[in-house]
């Protein structure tokens, strides 16, 4: 049941997307048919925050496997050193 709940919002992204003249043929747009063009612009933008917030933690993971590879046992003595991957600001305080 899921694939056929698609075929509409399938239908309207690609309508969306498709050459002027087959865009033109389509009739005026149902209330139904504006719904689901918000909903599918409300998931796109919902789908942008989570991959953004993904590339951020993928940042941080990245950081932290640096200093695991660096020896980093104590992350606050760690950030002493010059050659601590992690991006103070300043030396942290205790």
């Amino acid at each position: 049941m899921k694939i056929l709940s698609c075929i509409p919002v399938c239908a309207i992204a690609f309508l969306d997307f498709a050459p002027g003249p087959l865009a033109a043929q389509t009739p005026a747009a149902s209330p139904e048919v504006l719904a689901l063009r918000t909903e599918v612009t409300e998931l796109k933008t919902r789908l942008a925050e989570v991959e953004a917030k993904i590339a951020d933690l993928s940042v941080i993971a990245d950081t932290l496997r640096a200093a695991l590879d660096a020896g980093c046992a104590d992350l606050t003595e760690c950030a002493r050193h010059p050659c601590c991957p992690l991006p103070f600001a300043s030396e942290p305080s205790r």
